[in-house]
């Protein structure tokens, strides 16, 4: 292992809440989810994944598929690019905060963050719970 697979439970928590919590996946679903990142999680992957915060490589996880076809197929030319900006979106919504803010202390109140989430979704015309991400 590297040495930045110290970070591994911490980024394995926040996806549990997300995942888990949030949209309801088993554990097995879960599991399976995570070992596609287990090399990097160890650091003997992709030498920038610690470069992004635990939120990067799990928010579009949270984006329906319903509202994901619409925000990339619903302009007169397809841009998968477009769900940058819902993604975006979701991150202020789950931090509360700016990018690069500490946020993800043990204090941290996540039903505050669901709150805010499911907020973006609606404003996008979509609904937690939605679609078959859950």
């Amino acid at each position: 292992m590297g040495k930045l697979a110290g970070n591994r439970p911490r980024y394995v928590a926040v996806w549990r809440v997300l995942l888990g919590e949030w949209l309801g996946w088993s554990d097995a679903r879960f599991a399976e989810w995570v070992a596609q990142f287990d090399d990097d999680l160890d650091d003997r992957g992709f030498s920038l994944f610690y470069h992004e915060d635990e939120l990067y490589h799990v928010l579009h996880q949270l984006i329906p598929p319903e509202l994901a076809q619409r925000v990339v197929w619903g302009q007169s030319v397809p841009n998968s690019n477009a769900l940058s900006g819902v993604v975006g979106e979701l991150w202020l919504a789950v931090t509360g905060r700016h990018h690069g803010a500490e946020w993800g202390s043990p204090a941290f109140d996540w039903q505050a963050a669901r709150e805010r989430v499911d907020a973006a979704l609606k404003r996008h015309g979509s609904f937690p719970g939605e679609g078959s991400h859950a």
